[in-house]
């Protein structure tokens, strides 16, 4: 939901430590990826796994 991924994006520009986020086998779809790219430049994550989800090769 919207909400998940605002929480989300809250929870990595506070904790400025998460280097690796992993969302493997997470049930994400195509647009938790949508919402959540543009939150991305602001949190300090290196790794993200999202492995094993529906999401589309584009």
């Amino acid at each position: 939901s919207t909400e998940s991924v605002e929480e989300l994006f809250v929870v990595l520009c506070l904790n400025k430590t998460i280097k690796d986020l992993i969302l493997s086998n997470c049930g994400l779809r195509q647009d938790f990826c949508t919402r959540f790219a543009p939150h991305l430049p602001a949190a300090s994550i290196e790794n993200i796994d999202l492995s094993n989800n529906a999401l589309e090769d584009k």
